[in-house]
């Protein structure tokens, strides 16, 4: 009897563990589902966001490029004549650029425009006669910029012409008023000065001032400059009597 119930006994123990086993590996097997349910939901996260900041960098770099050329160069005041043979030019443009320099089509010099958008080209030789300038910037992005305003100057090394009509040499000029009216011509654009006085000139060249001689011999003094700066200059001399 003793040993029956002792055998009873031990059947229902093992019956109750199996079946906790049984549930302890359900639930361990559940556990490892969920973790592999986790696992691939986590690292599939990270994965989707690693290739979201890919994707962005991309699109940032893709951005970023510099795709805007620079403003076309300005050059500061250039004389519209010269009779020097060289020139120096100065403008403004985007810092670090490219400056190429343009005489009559034809690409002469080139320089790097200074951390103040700055540049200078010292000395450009120019040609006889007409110059046409104009300067393009490119960037470090090779942006090319549009031309430059067209600068054209005039070289020209030739003194100007000038003389005087009225009154003639050695004439003696007799009036009860003590004035003398001086008439001449001479290139068109240039200007005149008489004794040091600035001449009334026209759109032709002829020029005209008064001036108020002394008793006696008077000197006159011409001098004509042109737009390029060509000086010459040329006397005369009369006699005055007060009538």
């Amino acid at each position: 009897m003793i040993k029956r119930r002792a055998s009873e006994h031990k059947q229902v123990c093992f019956s109750r563990n199996k079946i906790i086993y049984k549930k302890l590996f359900y639930r361990t097997l559940l556990s490892l589902f969920i973790v592999g349910i986790l696992y691939l939901w986590v690292f599939g996260i990270f994965s989707n966001i690693n290739n979201f900041w890919k994707l962005f960098g991309k699109s940032a770099t893709t951005q970023s490029l510099d795709t805007r050329p620079p403003f076309a160069p300005y050059l500061k005041s250039i004389p519209i004549a010269t009779n020097k043979d060289t020139v120096n030019i100065e403008g403004i443009s985007e810092k670090g650029a490219k400056i190429e320099l343009f005489l009559n089509e034809q690409k002469v010099e080139e320089t790097i425009c200074d951390n103040d958008g700055t540049f200078n080209f010292g000395a450009v030789k120019i040609q006889p006669s007409k110059n046409s300038l104009y300067a393009i910037a490119t960037d470090e992005a090779q942006n090319k910029s549009l031309q430059s305003e067209m600068r054209d100057i005039l070289f020209d090394n030739e003194k100007p012409k000038i003389s005087i009509i009225e009154p003639s040499e050695g004439e003696t000029i007799s009036s009860p008023v003590r004035t003398a009216k001086v008439e001449g011509s001479t290139e068109p654009n240039a200007t005149v000065t008489i004794n040091g006085t600035r001449a009334i000139i026209d759109e032709n060249g002829n020029f005209w001032q008064m001036m108020y001689p002394v008793e006696g011999g008077n000197k006159i003094t011409a001098l004509a400059i042109d737009t390029a700066g060509n000086e010459t200059k040329i006397e005369r001399y009369f006699s005055f009597e007060e009538d």
